[in-house]
C-alpha cells in the first residue's frame, strides 16, 4: 500500500521506515529549511508521464469538474477577476494544478513507494487526505499543533500577505506615472492596448512593447492611434517613473496612474472583505470546494488585486474616452477578464494576441463546453502564425471563427552566419514559473550526465535566478554556469538547448539548433513543438538524455544541413510581420489566406 508523509513543515527527521522517501511541495523553502533537507539526504519527488489513454481520461474528469463549478458564475461574475478562475496561476499553487498531481500520484506511487507531501494549507492538507483514503494511501502524519490553533496561524499569516500587499501597491500608486504626451487624448479612432513592460522598454525617451511590438505604428498608418494602459512587470522605483514621463513616441499611461487614493483604497478593501462561495465541487469523487474558497481569498499573490486594478482603470478611461477597441496580451491570466469585465455591454470591439507558447499542460488556455458561454472571452484572438493558432484550436476547444493567424510581433534574434556553436556547451533554457526548481534539482541529481559539458542556465526574465537557486536541493557543480549574455549568444554559442515549456526551443530550432524536449515532472503534454519531429529529441530519463546528447555530438554535416531546414516548419509558429498578417488586428472580417514572409 503506498505511504504518504504528510506534514506542513520540514521536520528534524523522518520515520526510520521511509527508507526510499522523495519529497513533493509546492512551498517555497527558507535557506535553513533548505539546508535541513540537504542534511537529511531528501531528493525530490517527480511527476511521471501520464499515458495518452491517462492524459484523455484526466481531461475528461477535469472538464466535467469545471463544468459543475462554473454553472452559477455569469459572465458579469466578480469570479472571473479572481485567480482562480484562470485554473493555473499561480501556476504551482492553483486548483488545477493540485488536480494534476493528484491525478499523476494516484498513476506513480506502487504499493511500496514512499512520497513527503509538505502543504502550505490546511484545505490542501485535508483534501490530500480526502483523496488518499479514496485511493488507499496510507497516510503517516507528525504530532501537530491543535486544528484550531493552525487554523489562527493560517489566517494571521494570510492577513500578514494582505498587509506585504498593501505596502505592494503602495509603492506601485506612489512611483506610477504617464509619458509626457498623455494629455493629447486622440479624439476619435482611438484603440486600447493593455499591456505589461520591463524597464528595458525604454530606450532615450522611445518606449518599444516588449509584446505588440510595431503594432501601433501599424495602427497609426491605418487611421487609428494607440494609447497604452501598461502597468510594470517589476515593481517601480523612482527612477522608473522618470523614464516613463520621458517617453514621447506613445501615449502611456500606467493603471495606478488613472485611480484616485480613494479608489485604490477601495480595491484593497473589496478584495479584504470578499468570499466567493462554491458550491461541493467533485473531481473523481473529491470535493475541492475548501481548497477553492481559501485559494480565492488567499494574498499569497497579487493576482486578485492586479485584475481588480485593470478593471477600474480601463472601466474609467473608457468612461472619459471613446475606444473603438481593446486589444491586449492573451496568455488566459485573470487581469485580461478584469478588462474584458470593464467593457461588457459597450461597443468597442476586443481583441486579445496569443504571444506565449501553446501546450495541453496550460489549463489556462482551456476551455470547457459550459466555460466557453460563461468566461468572458474577447470577440477575436490573433495567434503568431498558422500552427500557433491550430496548436490554440487543438487545445482550448474555441471555435476556429475567434481564431485567427496573425503574425508575431517580437523580433527574434537575429543569426547572421551559422556554425555549429561550441560543442562542449550546452544551453538550459528555463521556464517562468516557480516550478521550473525541479526540474533544476533533476539536473543536479544527474549532473554527471554532463561531466564532459558545460551546461549554461539561462532563467527566464519573470522568475529571478537567485530565487530559485536558494530552492534547490541539490549542489551545484562546477560546470553548471549562470547565463548573463544575451540570448543570440547564448543559442550561438550552444551546441543544443535544452527545454520545457518555454519558446526558447523554437527559436533555437528556427536558427538550426538541435533541441531536447526535458518531460521531467511534466505529467500532461508540455512540448509546445509537439508537431515538429526533425532535430528535436524528447528524453524522461538520465538514461535517455545521455544517449541523446551522444547522438546529437555525432551528427553529420548532411544532418546539421537538414536540421536547419526546419526553420521552415517553426515559420508556422512565429510567422513573420506583414501588412497581410497585422491586419488581423482590425475589427471585420479576418483575411482568408495565410500569410508568411511577405514584406
Amino acid at each position: 500500500m503506498p505511504r504518504v508523509f504528510l506534514t506542513d513543515h520540514v521536520v528534524a527527521k523522518v520515520p526510520a521506515d521511509f527508507t526510499r522517501l522523495r519529497l513533493f511541495t509546492t512551498k517555497r523553502l527558507s535557506l535553513a529549511k533548505r539546508d535541513r533537507l540537504r542534511r537529511l539526504g531528501i531528493k525530490r519527488f517527480y511527476l511521471p508521464t501520464l499515458s495518452l489513454e491517462d492524459t484523455g481520461r484526466f481531461f475528461v474528469e477535469f472538464d466535467r469538474f469545471w463544468d459543475r463549478l462554473i454553472k452559477d458564475f455569469r459572465e458579469d461574475h466578480v469570479f472571473w477577476r479572481n485567480g482562480v478562475s484562470s485554473k493555473m496561476q499561480e501556476w504551482e499553487n492553483s486548483v488545477g494544478y493540485w488536480a494534476v498531481i493528484l491525478f499523476a500520484l494516484t498513476k506513480a506511487l506502487d504499493p511500496q513507494g514512499d512520497v513527503w507531501i509538505m502543504t502550505q494549507s490546511l484545505e490542501e492538507e485535508d483534501l490530500i487526505k480526502a483523496w488518499g483514503k479514496k485511493q488507499g494511501w496510507t497516510i503517516v502524519e507528525p504530532t501537530r499543533l491543535p486544528r484550531w490553533l493552525r487554523r489562527g496561524i493560517q489566517e494571521v499569516k494570510n492577513f500578514v500577505c494582505y498587509l506585504y500587499l498593501v505596502c505592494i501597491a503602495f509603492q506601485r500608486k506612489i512611483f506610477s506615472a504617464q509619458s509626457q504626451n498623455s494629455s493629447l487624448m486622440p479624439e476619435k479612432n482611438a484603440v486600447l492596448l493593455a499591456s505589461m513592460f520591463y524597464p528595458a522598454s525604454f530606450n532615450r525617451g522611445q518606449y518599444q512593447d516588449p509584446f505588440f511590438g510595431d503594432l501601433p505604428e501599424f495602427l497609426s498608418n491605418h487611421a487609428r492611434q494607440g494609447v497604452y494602459l501598461s502597468d510594470s512587470i517589476p515593481l517601480p522605483d523612482a527612477s522608473l517613473t522618470v523614464t516613463v514621463k520621458a517617453c514621447r513616441n506613445v501615449i502611456l499611461k500606467m493603471p495606478l496612474m488613472l485611480l484616485s487614493w480613494i479608489e485604490w483604497g477601495g480595491v484593497l478593501l473589496r478584495i479584504l472583505g470578499r468570499r466567493i462561495k462554491f458550491d461541493r465541487a467533485f473531481f473523481m469523487d473529491c470535493d475541492f470546494s475548501q481548497l477553492l474558497e481559501w485559494r480565492a481569498r488567499s494574498f499569497q499573490f497579487h493576482f486578485n488585486w492586479h485584475a481588480e486594478v485593470y478593471y477600474e482603470a480601463v472601466r474609467k478611461i473608457y468612461r472619459q474616452h471613446i475606444f473603438k477597441e481593446l486589444i491586449f496580451n492573451f496568455e488566459g491570466n485573470v487581469f485580461e477578464r478584469g478588462c474584458l469585465q470593464a467593457v461588457n455591454g459597450s461597443s468597442i470591439w476586443t481583441c486579445g494576441y496569443s504571444q506565449g507558447v501553446i501546450y495541453p499542460a496550460n489549463l489556462k488556455l482551456r476551455l470547457s463546453s459550459q466555460e466557453s458561454r460563461r468566461r468572458p472571452e474577447p470577440a477575436r484572438i490573433v495567434c503568431t502564425g498558422p500552427q500557433a493558432r491550430e496548436s490554440l484550436l487543438k487545445v482550448s476547444h474555441r471555435t476556429s471563427h475567434q481564431l485567427v493567424a496573425g503574425c508575431a510581433l517580437r523580433k527574434a534574434p537575429a543569426f547572421s552566419v551559422y556554425d555549429p556553436g561550441d560543442r562542449q556547451t550546452i544551453l538550459m533554457a528555463l521556464d517562468g514559473v516557480y516550478n521550473i526548481v525541479t526540474v533544476l534539482d533533476w539536473l543536479l541529481e544527474h549532473h554527471h550526465v554532463f561531466k564532459d559539458y558545460r551546461l549554461r542556465l539561462r532563467a527566464h526574465p519573470n522568475v529571478s535566478f537567485a530565487k530559485i537557486q536558494q530552492q534547490c536541493l541539490g549542489e551545484f557543480p562546477e560546470n553548471f554556469i549562470i547565463s548573463d549574455r544575451t540570448l543570440q549568444e547564448d543559442i550561438s554559442e550552444s551546441s543544443c538547448i535544452l527545454y520545457r515549456h518555454t519558446s526558447i526551443g523554437l527559436q533555437a530550432l528556427s536558427h538550426g539548433r538541435p533541441v531536447v524536449h526535458l518531460s521531467i515532472d511534466c505529467p500532461l503534454p508540455g512540448d509546445p513543438l509537439e508537431d515538429i519531429t526533425l532535430g528535436k529529441w524528447i528524453v524522461r530519463d538520465a538514461e535517455e538524455l545521455k544517449d541523446t546528447l551522444n547522438t546529437i555530438a555525432r551528427l553529420t554535416p548532411a544532418q546539421h544541413a537538414s536540421i536547419r531546414n526546419v526553420c521552415r516548419q517553426t515559420e508556422g509558429y512565429f510567422a513573420s510581420p506583414c501588412i497581410e498578417a497585422m491586419g488581423d488586428f482590425l475589427p471585420g472580417e479576418s483575411r482568408k489566406e495565410e500569410c508568411l514572409n511577405r514584406a
